[in-house]
C-alpha cells in the first residue's frame, strides 16, 4: 500500500505539522572581534566599534551581519568627520599664518618707508622719530643712545672750549694742540651721529641684520677706544684733549689760573667718564639685541615661519 505523496511545495514551506519540511535556519553568527586582534591596531572603524560597544554596555555574545553594517557606518561617519575637522583647521591655520606674514611685511613696509628731513628742527637733513620708527621693545636702548650722543657733543664743545682757554691764557697748550682740538670737535660730532648712532638707529628699526649691527659695533669700538683717549690725554700726542694728565700738569703749575683750568679739566673727565659708562651699556644692549631679536635670531624665526607655512601648506594638501 502506497503512503501519502509529498509535493515539492510542501517540503519546501515550512509547516509545524509536517515533519517532512526543512527548519527555518537564521544566519550564521559572525564571530565578535575585540580591540586585541591584531588587524585592529590603528584600524578607526574597530575602535569606533569598541567605544560603540563600551556605550551600549558592551556584550559578549555574537554579532549579527545587520549589528556589523550598523556599527561599520557609525564608524565611518565618525572618522569622516574628525577628518573634515582637521582639514579645516590646517586651512585656518594656514591663512592665519599668512596673515601674520602680511601684516609684519606692512609693518616693516610702512617703518622703511622714506619720509621727508625733520631734525634738526634748525636745519633738517634727516628723518628722525623713534617713536615712529623703532619697534616699542628697542626704543629704550635707542633712547639712551641718543642721549649718549648728546653728551658726546657737549663733551666734543667743551673739551674744544678748555683746549681753547688754555692756549689764549698762555699756558704750555700750543697753536697744535688747539688746530688739533678744532679739528678733532669739528669732525667728531657729525661723525659720531652718523656712524655709530645712526648705525645703531637704522639695525633697531629694521630689527636688525648681522650687517646693521656689524657696522654699529664697528664704529662704537672705535667710539670707546677715543674715550678712553680723551680721558687719559697721554702727554705730548693727545695735549689736545683736557683729560687726566693735563689736569696734573695744570695743578703742579700751580696758581688760581693752573687750580681754574684743572677744575675744568675735571669736569670735562666727569663728562667723558659719563660718556663712557653709557656707551658700554648701550652696546652690551645692542649685543642682546643683536643675539636674540636681530641678526641670526631674525634669521632663524624667519626659517622657523617658512617651515610653518610650508609644513600646513603640505598638510592641507593631504
Amino acid at each position: 500500500r502506497r503512503g501519502p505523496t509529498l509535493s515539492a511545495d510542501t517540503m519546501m514551506t515550512p509547516d509545524e505539522d509536517n515533519p517532512f519540511a526543512p527548519q527555518a535556519r537564521s544566519p550564521p553568527p559572525v564571530p565578535r572581534r575585540t580591540s586585541n586582534h591584531p588587524s585592529d591596531g590603528g584600524n578607526p572603524f574597530a575602535q569606533a566599534r569598541e567605544r560603540w560597544e563600551e556605550e551600549q554596555g558592551g556584550y559578549d555574545g555574537e554579532r549579527t551581519v545587520g549589528e556589523i553594517h550598523a556599527v561599520n557606518s557609525k564608524a565611518y561617519a565618525s572618522t569622516s568627520g574628525t577628518y573634515d575637522l582637521e582639514r579645516r583647521e590646517r586651512e585656518v591655520r594656514k591663512k592665519e599664518l599668512e596673515l601674520q606674514a602680511r601684516e609684519k611685511a606692512l609693518e616693516e613696509a610702512i617703518r622703511t618707508a622714506p619720509k621727508p628731513p625733520n631734525w634738526p628742527k634748525c636745519k633738517p637733513i634727516v628723518y628722525h622719530s623713534i617713536v615712529d620708527d623703532i619697534p616699542v621693545e628697542t626704543q629704550r636702548m635707542v633712547r639712551v643712545a641718543y642721549v649718549t650722543w648728546m653728551i658726546t657733543f657737549v663733551g666734543y664743545l667743551y673739551n674744544w672750549l678748555v683746549i681753547f682757554l688754555m692756549f689764549v691764557s698762555g699756558t704750555d697748550t700750543g697753536v697744535g694742540d688747539w688746530f688739533f682740538a678744532t679739528l678733532v670737535s669739528s669732525l667728531g660730532i657729525p661723525l659720531s651721529f652718523f656712524l655709530w648712532y645712526r648705525a645703531l638707529y637704522r639695525a633697531a628699526k629694521t630689527q636688525g641684520s648681522t650687517l646693521a649691527y656689524g657696522k654699529f659695533f664697528l664704529h662704537w669700538l672705535v667710539h670707546m677706544v677715543w674715550t678712553v683717549w680723551t680721558l687719559v690725554a697721554a702727554p705730548t700726542v693727545a695735549d689736545y684733549c683736557a683729560g687726566f694728565f693735563i689736569m696734573i700738569r695744570e695743578l703742579d703749575s700751580g696758581g688760581s689760573k693752573g687750580v681754574a683750568f684743572a677744575v675744568m679739566t675735571l669736569i670735562n673727565i666727569v663728562i667723558w667718564m659719563t660718556i663712557f659708562f653709557l656707551s658700554f651699556w648701550m652696546g652690551k644692549q645692542a649685543m642682546s639685541e643683536f643675539r636674540s631679536g636681530g641678526g641670526p635670531g631674525r634669521v632663524r624665526g624667519s626659517a622657523r615661519t617658512a617651515a610653518d607655512v610650508v609644513l600646513e601648506m603640505n598638510g592641507s594638501g593631504r
